[in-house]
């Protein structure tokens, strides 16, 4: 199909623009600028069956829910651009770009640029919505993209709530959550089944006005694994009280499995106290090859890490800043819940020295390891834990 749908307007219902059931194929075409007042899919509307998208523009469309494309059949989008579409519902608006419910959704070579999300109580999803059902993204930009929510905020440039979804070759950079009360997820917040390969999270801003910011390039409320994922220059902050986990969070019995992950140049800061500059978590973390290093928070400068397990293989955590100083790398409220093996560097923090779940009298040094590909991106490790450890961060 080469064709230009654009300028069409619906007081309610669902596909200003293209309204299918059944399969369509779709090439070269623009759809552009198709506006529905309360309704779902201003640009396209799937109500089941099948769509292919080859060379394909969704932009500037609007609607109450899913400004760009609503999905709940097959979608195939190859060599796509989703730009600039907004949903904005009133009390709970949600789906900026692309809003996959239930259905599959496989991206190759797409652009998700400039979507936005407003509402006066809820916002999710400015670029990506995924609500249950299974999504295959490789080659993907998820740039530029925000939700401001009236009450709370989730999820910046993508909201992953999928049973099953995947990442390949992924940039999700420039992003913004900001809520009233609580914003989650910068970059992204995810919710359901998600793998990250080969990914960066750089530059996202997770901003709550009132009570916390968590995740400013992504927060984890479900299963997270990242492999080769580089986490940079993310931020939890904003006006809010507490933030948590300037480059990424991890929720309450919440799993994040990291390998060959780096975490570098993240922050969080709120006007009370920021905690896990690179990670913060109250859940199970596992580290495996990863590096947090140059990041900064009130506490725990590298890694917040409280009540959940805490594993960390073959990885480093130093050169990291915190405000109160003495927890700079790691903090962490419950030493037995931490192992470290012996090819792993913590430099200077609360608990500084961890192995097997004891802690040591002195700061850890990382045994040469003749299988390490992490590179040590701080100075070498100083001897700077010698004052007596004050009242431990909690969460709020």
């Amino acid at each position: 199909m080469h064709v230009t749908i654009s300028g069409n307007s619906l007081a309610g219902g669902n596909g200003a623009g293209v309204y299918k059931v059944g399969t369509l194929e779709m090439t070269d075409a623009i759809v552009s600028k198709n506006t529905i007042a309360t309704g779902t899919g201003g640009g396209v509307y799937d109500d089941g069956g099948a769509i292919t998208m080859t060379g394909v523009t969704i932009s500037g469309n609007a609607a109450g829910f899913g400004g760009g494309v609503y999905n709940c059949g097959a979608l195939d989008m190859s060599k796509v651009i989703v730009s600039d579409n907004t949903a904005s519902a009133g009390d709970e608006a949600r789906w900026g770009g692309v809003y996959n419910r239930y259905g599959a959704l496989t991206m190759t070579d797409v652009d998700i640029l400039g979507n936005s999300v407003t509402s006066s109580f809820d916002a999710r999803g400015g670029g990506l919505y995924l609500y249950y059902g299974a999504a295959e993204m490789t080659d993907v930009k998820i740039l530029d993209n925000s939700v401001s929510g009236g009450r709370r905020a989730y999820g910046g440039g993508a909201y992953a709530g999928s049973q099953s979804a995947s990442m390949d070759n992924v940039t999700i950079s420039g992003n913004s959550a900001s809520g009233l009360e609580y914003a989650r997820g910068g970059g992204a917040y995810n919710q359901g089944m998600l793998v990250m390969i080969n990914v960066t999270i750089s530059d996202n801003l997770a901003s709550g006005s009132y009570y916390a910011s968590y995740g400013g390039g992504i927060h984890n409320d479900a299963s997270l694994t990242m492999l080769s994922v580089t986490l940079s220059g993310n931020s939890a902050t904003g006006a809010s009280y507490y933030s948590y986990g300037g480059g990424v969070s991890n929720e309450e019995a919440c799993t994040l499995n990291m390998a060959n992950v780096t975490v570098t140049g993240n922050s969080a800061a709120g006007l009370a106290a920021g905690y896990g500059g690179g990670v913060y978590s109250m859940g199970v973390v596992m580290m495996t090859n990863t590096t947090v290093s140059g990041n900064s928070a009130t506490q725990g400068g590298g890694i917040g890490h409280f009540f959940g397990a805490l594993k960390m293989t073959n990885s480093i955590a130093a050169g990291n800043t915190a405000a109160s100083f003495r927890w700079g790398d790691l903090n962490h409220l419950l030493p037995q819940a931490v192992n470290a093996d012996d090819y792993t560097l913590i430099d200077t923090g609360y608990l500084t020295a961890l192995r097997g779940g004891h802690a040591q009298p002195a700061p850890m040094a990382a045994k040469a390891s003749p299988f390490s590909t992490v590179a040590v991106a701080a100075k070498a490790v100083k001897k700077l834990w010698s004052k007596k450890v004050g009242q431990h961060g909690r969460r709020r």
